[in-house]
C-alpha cells in the first residue's frame, strides 16, 4: 500500500494506482469548527488500511494555527 505524500504541513496526498480524477477535501477552515478536522482525521485512518484505487485524493486542514487556539481565524 502506498504511503501518503506530505505536500505541505497538515496536507496529505494519496495517489491511486490508476489515472483518475483529483479530489481535495479541506477541513478546519475556521479553527473553532472541529467537525472538518475530525472528518479529515477519520479519512486518514480509513486510508491507512484502504488504498485509493484511481486518481488523487488530497486531505488537508486549512487553518491549523487557529484550530490549535480554538479561534475562528488565525491572527
Amino acid at each position: 500500500m502506498k504511503q501518503p505524500i506530505e505536500i505541505a504541513p497538515h496536507v496529505s496526498q494519496y495517489q491511486g494506482s490508476e489515472a483518475g480524477p483529483s479530489v481535495t477535501i479541506l477541513g478546519g477552515v475556521h479553527g473553532n469548527e472541529i467537525t472538518g478536522v475530525e472528518v479529515i482525521e477519520s479519512l486518514k485512518s480509513l486510508l491507512a488500511h484502504n488504498a485509493v484505487q484511481k486518481g488523487t485524493l488530497n486531505l488537508g486542514i486549512g487553518n491549523w494555527a487557529a484550530y490549535l487556539r480554538w479561534e475562528k481565524i488565525s491572527g
